[in-house]
């Protein structure tokens, strides 16, 4: 028979019947021994089961929620059609047509949304800029659904809808190489800022009359008359704020907002003039873009 004091563990009476002619090794028994319960392995095994439950619901969900906004991107009609000339980035493209060394063209981007109001107001816009380019190897204007393709939103650091960006041929750095287009949504002025950005030679319609009008606003000096602003750039402006508390306006002398406030700014000054730790200064942000 088996001693169960010899083997350290208890079978109960009728536990020994039909084992009386059984013989039994040491591995038989090392197979019959009771293990002991390893705690942490089940309850780490609970947890991954509990995970993995919480992971399909997830997932479930989150398919639910991408066939909720398919539908609800059905209800808003595309701002740009397939005949315009503004070529659709996607993220089966992106990576031929924008993102890869090989491609050696400047692009003007637009990240825009099917539901924006200020989207719809561009579109016609930007695709005149488009058909203005179509035959100028050198520039490719495109746009991407940045609501819908969310990765490439982030990618081309869109702040909002819409979101203007221009990658310059060569770039070497896709989010610390675009430049943020922040200027009037007009034809005349996207087609100013691609030629300036591209240093390209093309023209465009009314390009002579626009940049003759644009002379003339910059003509207008403002603070001319104001004593009391002081007009500073990178040099005067760091030494002025090592000795002063500073309050600083950053202006264009073509602005319009800037001229309308251009005289409560110099009554500003000129308040602060007895005050001997504070002064009034204007950046002309034009003759000063290391300051900007």
């Amino acid at each position: 028979g088996v001693s169960s004091s010899d083997h350290k563990f208890a079978l109960r009476n009728e536990d020994y019947k039909g084992l009386e002619d059984v013989a039994l090794t040491p591995d038989d028994l090392e197979l019959l021994r009771p293990k002991p319960v390893d705690y942490n392995s089940l309850y780490y095994n609970l947890r991954l089961l509990i995970r993995e439950n919480e992971v399909e619901k997830i997932k479930d969900q989150s398919a639910k929620n991408q066939e909720v906004q398919k539908e609800e991107w059905k209800q808003h009609d595309p701002i740009f059609k397939k005949s315009d000339e503004v070529t659709q980035i996607d993220a089966d493209n992106v990576k031929d047509l924008v993102l890869r060394p090989k491609v050696k063209r400047h692009v003007l981007l637009e990240v825009y949304a099917d539901w924006c109001g200020h989207c719809k107001q561009l579109a016609p816009v930007f695709t005149e800029v488009a058909q203005a380019l179509k035959n100028e190897p050198d520039v490719l204007v495109a746009a991407v659904n940045g609501d819908r393709y969310r990765d490439l939103y982030n990618t081309f650091r869109a702040v909002g809808f819409p979101t203007i960006v221009f990658l310059p041929k060569g770039y070497k750095n896709v989010t610390l190489d675009n430049v943020k287009y922040e200027g009037e949504r007009s034809f005349k002025h996207l087609m100013k800022f691609v030629k300036d950005k591209s240093g390209l030679g093309f023209s465009y319609q009314g390009e002579s009359e626009f940049l003759a009008k644009l002379e003339e606003e910059r003509k207008a000096i403002l603070f001319s008359d104001a004593p009391d602003v002081k007009i500073v750039d990178h040099e005067t402006f760091s030494r002025l704020i090592s000795r002063k508390h500073v309050l600083v306006e950053f202006y264009a002398d073509w602005c319009s907002a800037c001229q309308a406030s251009s005289d409560d700014f110099a009554e500003i000054a000129e308040a602060f003039k007895p005050v001997e730790r504070v002064a009034v200064a204007a950046i002309n942000i034009d003759r000063s873009r290391d300051l900007v």
